[in-house]
């Protein structure tokens, strides 16, 4: 059962993982044509205002996951006091009287129910971690955002417009660069799903 559960999860954190990359290659898009658009200074603002909008579609899906995630620790929980419950009862098997023995015999709807409970648990365990990893991910794409969104403050007040080109064009590089390396891990997620 454990070696189940653990399939499960590793399936459902798989792609979860694949999501949340497909998710920040959509990001990484987005921030490119940002970048694009810096080399305007009228521009910037409304770089900053879709930023903050992206952001709060992000608090928002966290908040979602979060409970969620609430949700399916509380079911956990019911399921595991359901399974120590049947187990319990496994441990006081039924006597059977026949003309020459007795035979001790655990009801079939007891393992049965045992077995789809803990089948039931590994699923909600694993879409519990599955939901985790999504939140963990949506942070760190939000600071990335955030960082972006200083950064581009921090131009806005910039005086010397070659030193601002300058910074632009190192953001539009490093952006591109992760967008590359982000592509990459998609390919490589796309060939193995």
């Amino acid at each position: 059962m454990a070696k189940e559960a653990a399939e499960a999860k590793a399936e459902a954190d798989h792609k979860l993982t694949r999501k949340a990359e497909e998710k920040l290659a959509k990001v990484s898009r987005q921030a490119e044509e940002l970048s694009m658009q810096l080399a305007g200074a009228a521009e910037s603002k409304k770089i900053a205002e879709a930023m903050s909008s992206q952001r709060d579609v992000l608090e928002a899906e966290a908040k979602e996951l979060r409970k969620n995630l609430y949700d399916k620790e509380q079911e956990t929980s019911v399921l595991e006091e359901r399974i120590k419950e049947l187990e319990e009862q496994l441990k006081q098997p039924v006597t059977v009287a026949t003309k020459t023995e007795i035979v001790e015999k655990v009801p079939e709807a007891v393992t049965q129910e045992l077995e789809e409970l803990r089948s039931k648990l590994a699923e909600t365990q694993s879409d519990a971690g599955a939901q985790k990893e999504a939140l963990e991910l949506k942070v760190e794409i939000w600071a990335v955002l955030n960082g972006i969104n200083k950064l581009l403050e921090h131009l806005d007040k910039v005086q010397d417009g070659k030193r601002g080109a300058g910074v632009c064009k190192a953001l539009a590089s490093a952006l591109s660069q992760s967008q590359n390396q982000i592509s990459k891990r998609l390919e490589k997620f796309e060939q193995e799903g």
